[in-house]
């Protein structure tokens, strides 16, 4: 793939993300498992809610899931809805877990 064709592609799946139909946002489940890798690292970590990263994780790229700031930004299952009853709404992620902030799991960086 060109380096142009690489950019639009980017360009084109962070359009489709962001694009909303009905005033609904477009959720990363839909996505095609190989548009998914097109997706920005950086964009992903700012823009992806923990709950909609966790629902595609196992459809990410390898390099992505061994991106230790975006396994940052996966759900806290350890401190938060360990049944996944979601009485109290999704869980936080990991990196705004106060839980795991106490227990100095991860260093902010």
């Amino acid at each position: 793939m060109s380096v142009e064709s690489v950019i639009d592609k980017v360009g084109y799946v962070i359009n489709a993300y962001c694009s909303r139909t009905n005033g609904i946002r477009k959720s990363l489940k839909k996505f095609e498992k190989w548009d998914l890798q097109f997706f920005p690292i950086s964009f992903l970590i700012n823009n992806v809610p923990a709950y909609e990263l966790k629902e595609v994780w196992e459809d990410l790229p390898v390099r992505y899931q061994e991106n230790v700031k975006l396994q940052l930004c996966l759900p806290c299952l350890r401190h938060y809805n360990k049944d996944n009853i979601q009485l109290d709404g999704p869980p936080p992620s990991i990196k705004m877990c106060w839980a795991c902030k106490s227990e100095k799991v991860y260093v902010d960086q």
